[in-house]
C-alpha cells in the first residue's frame, strides 16, 4: 500500500531530526510567533546594524548572528544598544547544542483573529519539545497536546522540524510556520493564522549580494521554496501546496518582497508536468473547470523607511492578487500585458513609527487591510478571495485561512502599540475595527458566516522569568452589527527551558 505523502514526509522529517543527535551546533532560524523578536530585529535594521531582509519569517540565524557579533554598541541610542544586547543573548541560547523546552497553556475563548504573536489556540494545550543542533544539521521534535481541538486533533507536531545545510541553503522537512510580508496584524497571502502545512522546503541561508556588477544592485537577498501537501482532508484531498518567495533590500531603507502560492495536483486531479507548466504562467483563469490546473495568489510587498534626518517613520504594504485573467496561450514572443496583469486584488498597507522612552524601546503602527477581490478600489467583487471552484475549501487548512486571518471579504482597521525594556519585558496594546465577510458572500469563511461588525480591544503582557517566559493576555470584543455579542477573552502561558 502506497503511504500517504504526508506520512512519507514525517518519516523524512524523523531521519533528519535523528541525524542531529550525534552532532551539535546551532539552530538554522529565529521562529515566526514572538512579536518582541521580531521589534528587535526590525529596530536593529532600521539603524543599519542589520541588513538582510527581515519581511519573511523564520528568519536565518547566519546573517543575523554575524551582525550583532560584529557589531559595536558606541554611538547606538540606550533602547538599541539594549534591543542589540538583547539579540546577542538570543543567539548565544540557539548556539546551545541541545535543550527541552515545556509551555503549558490556557485560554478563554482563544481569538479568531490570531496576529503574528503565537498565542494559545485553544482552551488548554501542553507542548514538550528536544532540540538538537550541529554543524551542518538541526532539528526539533515538539509534540502538542491539546484537550478540546476545534479540528479534531489531539497530538500535534507543529512546530517540529529536521534541517540540513547545503553550501548556504539550508534544506528542510517538517510543520513551520511561515509569515510572508510586513503586516503586524496579518498578512493576506500567507501568515500563521492557520496551523503550519507539512512541507518540504529549501531557504538561502545568507542573504548575501549577487557578486556580479550587473545584479549586485539588488542587495542582499533571500530565496524560499517550499513544496507541502493539504492533509487535513479538504477536497480534493491531499492537493499540494506550493510556495515561492523572493525578497530583497536594494536600499538599507527599502525592501521588497515577491511571493507565489499555488494549490494543485491532489486526488483525481491533473498532476503532470503540463499542468503545473500551466498553473506557473497562469494558464487557468479562462480554462473550462475540468482543465483548470490549480489555484494560486501572488503578492508584492514593500517597506520604505524615511531618511534618518526626517521623523523615525516606515511605510509598508502589500498587493495580492487571486488568480490573473489570462489568455488560453501564453505568445511569450508577444504576450498581451494587459491580460496578464492580476485582476483580482487585496490590499494591506500601514505605517509605523518608533521611538523610546529612557531605555524602553516603544513602536506603533497604523494598518489597513481588506480581503474583497477588487478590480478597482469603487468596485468590489464579493465571494472571491479564498474561494475556488474545483478546491472547494478554497484557501484554507485546518478550519482556518492560510492568508489573513480576516479570511475572505474582510476589512481591518488597526491601531497598535509595542513597548519592551532594556530586560526584554514586553508591553503590547491594539484596537480593531473589523468588517466580516462584508456581503454574505464568503461561502467557507471561518470566522463569520453573515455580515458582521466587530470592535476589538488586546493587551499582552510577555516577562522573562529565572526558568523561562510567561505570557498574559487579555481581549474585549464587542459586535453590534449582525449577531450582537460582547466577550471577554484571557490566556497564559507559561514556557520553561532546561
Amino acid at each position: 500500500m502506497t503511504r500517504p505523502a504526508s506520512a512519507r514526509l514525517a518519516a523524512v522529517l524523523f531521519m533528519l531530526w535523528a541525524a542531529t543527535l550525534s552532532v551539535a551546533h546551532a539552530e538554522p532560524w529565529i521562529d515566526a510567533g514572538d512579536p518582541r523578536m521580531r521589534h528587535d530585529l526590525q529596530l536593529l535594521a532600521d539603524y543599519g546594524v542589520i541588513r538582510a531582509p527581515t519581511m519573511t519569517w523564520p528568519q536565518p540565524w547566519a546573517d543575523i548572528a554575524m551582525a550583532v557579533a560584529d557589531a559595536s554598541g558606541d554611538g547606538l541610542p540606550r533602547h538599541v544598544a539594549a534591543a542589540l544586547a538583547r539579540v546577542r543573548e538570543a543567539a548565544d541560547r540557539a548556539a546551545d547544542p541541545m535543550h527541552v523546552e515545556a509551555t503549558v497553556a490556557a485560554a478563554q475563548a482563544p481569538t479568531q483573529l490570531r496576529t503574528f504573536a503565537d498565542t494559545p489556540r485553544e482552551g488548554l494545550q501542553g507542548t514538550a519539545s528536544l532540540t538538537a543542533m550541529g554543524d551542518a544539521v538541526a532539528g526539533r521534535l515538539r509534540v502538542t497536546a491539546v484537550a478540546r481541538p476545534d479540528d479534531g486533533k489531539r497530538i500535534r507536531f507543529d512546530g517540529s522540524y529536521g534541517a540540513a545545510l547545503l553550501g548556504n541553503w539550508i534544506v528542510s522537512a517538517g510543520y513551520v510556520d511561515r509569515w510572508f510580508g510586513p503586516g503586524q496584524e496579518g498578512s493576506s497571502i500567507l501568515s500563521t493564522n492557520a496551523r503550519p502545512i507539512p512541507a518540504l522546503a529549501i531557504d538561502r541561508n545568507h542573504a548575501d549580494p549577487f557578486g556580479h556588477p550587473l545584479l549586485s544592485w539588488i542587495g542582499p537577498w533571500r530565496l524560499n521554496i517550499s513544496y507541502g501537501v493539504l492533509d487535513d482532508g479538504s477536497m480534493p484531498k491531499n492537493a499540494h501546496f506550493v510556495t515561492v518567495r523572493a525578497t530583497a533590500r536594494p536600499l538599507e531603507s527599502l525592501e521588497l518582497g515577491l511571493a507565489r502560492v499555488i494549490i494543485w495536483c491532489g486526488a483525481n486531479r491533473p498532476c503532470d508536468l503540463h499542468s503545473f507548466k500551466n498553473v506557473l504562467v497562469g494558464n487557468e483563469s479562462d480554462l473550462r473547470a475540468v482543465n483548470n490546473p490549480g489555484n494560486q495568489l501572488a503578492s508584492l510587498e514593500f517597506r520604505y523607511r524615511l531618511p534618518p534626518r526626517w521623523l523615525p517613520l516606515a511605510l509598508y504594504g502589500t498587493l495580492t492578487a487571486e488568480d490573473s485573467v489570462s489568455p488560453h496561450k501564453v505568445n511569450f514572443l508577444l504576450p498581451d500585458v494587459l491580460d496578464l496583469l492580476p485582476k483580482r486584488q487585496l490590499f494591506q498597507y500601514g505605517l509605523e513609527t518608533w521611538g523610546a522612552w529612557g531605555d524602553t524601546a516603544v513602536r506603533a503602527h497604523i494598518e489597513y487591510a481588506d480581503t474583497v477581490c477588487r478590480y478597482s478600489v469603487p468596485n468590489p467583487q464579493f465571494g472571491c478571495a479564498y474561494e475556488h471552484t474545483i478546491y472547494t475549501n478554497g484557501y484554507r487548512y485546518r478550519g482556518r485561512a492560510i492568508g489573513h486571518a480576516l479570511d475572505g471579504d474582510g476589512r481591518m482597521y488597526s491601531l497598535g502599540a509595542t513597548l519592551v525594556d532594556r530586560h526584554g519585558d514586553t508591553w503590547t496594546g491594539l484596537a480593531r475595527s473589523v468588517s466580516l465577510n462584508m456581503a454574505g458572500q464568503s461561502r467557507g469563511n471561518t470566522v463569520s458566516k453573515v455580515p458582521r461588525k466587530l470592535y476589538n480591544l488586546e493587551f499582552s503582557h510577555s516577562r522573562r522569568i529565572n526558568i523561562g517566559k510567561f505570557d498574559l493576555g487579555i481581549g474585549y470584543d464587542a459586535s453590534y452589527e449582525g449577531p450582537s455579542e460582547h466577550r471577554l477573552r484571557a490566556f497564559a502561558a507559561l514556557t520553561v527551558r532546561f
